[in-house]
C-alpha cells in the first residue's frame, strides 16, 4: 500500500518562475505494516496530471490518495 498526496509551496528565486508562483511537493509513504517504511518527496514545478505517473511508474499495489481531480 502507498499513500500519496501533493502540497503547494512557494520557492523564492527559482529560475524561470516568479516568486509568487506555486510549485508542488508530492509526498508518498508506504503503509504502516511495511517492514521497512519509506517516505519519498518529489519536487515538481507544476501540478500536471503526468507528475504522479513519473514517480509511480512500475508501482503495483493499492494507492491511497484524496482523489483530487478525479
Amino acid at each position: 500500500m502507498l499513500h500519496a498526496d501533493e502540497t503547494e509551496l512557494q520557492v523564492l528565486h527559482e529560475e524561470g518562475k516568479s516568486p509568487q508562483s506555486k510549485s508542488y511537493m508530492w509526498l508518498s509513504r508506504t503503509g504502516v505494516t511495511t517492514a521497512n517504511p519509506i517516505v519519498l518527496f518529489h519536487y515538481k514545478r507544476d501540478r500536471r496530471h503526468c507528475r504522479p505517473q513519473e514517480f509511480l511508474e512500475g508501482f503495483q499495489g493499492y494507492l491511497h490518495s484524496d482523489g483530487y481531480g478525479l
